[in-house]
C-alpha cells in the first residue's frame, strides 16, 4: 500500500485518533484523581474527551463536510450518542468499583476499550452521515 494511501486510510485515522483519545482519557482521569473524587474526575474527563473526539472524528476520521445548518444536526446526533455512551462509562466505573471491588484507575482502563468501540459504531452509523467518499478507505 503506498504511503499516501496509508496516511489517508480511514482505519489508520480511526486507530490513531482513537488511541489518542484513549490516552487523553486515561491521562486526564489520572491527573484529576489527585484532587477530586473518582466520580467527579470521571465526569470532567468524559466531557473533555467527548469534545476532543467530536473534533477529531469530524475532521480527520469521517472527514465530514457539513454546512452550518447541517453542523447543528451533526452536533446534536453526536451529543445524543455520547450521552448514552457517557452514561455507560460513568455508571460502569461506579459498578466496577462499588460492586465488583475493582481499583478506581483500572476500572476506567477496563471500560475505555468498550467506550471507544461503541463510539466508533455510533459515529459510523448515526452521527457523521455527511461524509466525503473517503468513508470506504
Amino acid at each position: 500500500m503506498p504511503i499516501k494511501s496509508l496516511r489517508n486510510s480511514f482505519l489508520l485515522n480511526y486507530l490513531f485518533f482513537g488511541g489518542l483519545s484513549t490516552l487523553f482519557n486515561i491521562f486526564i482521569y489520572k491527573i484529576l484523581l489527585i484532587w477530586l473524587s473518582y466520580q467527579i474526575a470521571n465526569i470532567i474527563t468524559i466531557i473533555m474527551v467527548k469534545i476532543f473526539v467530536f473534533v477529531t472524528n469530524k475532521k480527520y476520521v469521517f472527514k465530514s463536510l457539513t454546512c452550518r445548518k447541517e453542523l447543528l444536526s451533526e452536533i446534536l446526533r453526536f451529543f445524543i450518542a455520547r450521552v448514552g455512551i457517557g452514561l455507560m462509562d460513568f455508571f460502569g466505573v461506579i459498578f466496577l468499583v462499588e460492586v465488583l471491588g475493582f481499583d478506581v484507575f483500572y476500572s476506567k482502563i477496563t471500560l475505555v476499550v468498550g467506550v471507544v468501540l461503541a463510539n466508533f459504531l455510533l459515529s459510523w452509523s448515526f452521527v457523521f452521515k455527511t461524509r466525503t467518499s473517503n468513508r470506504s478507505e
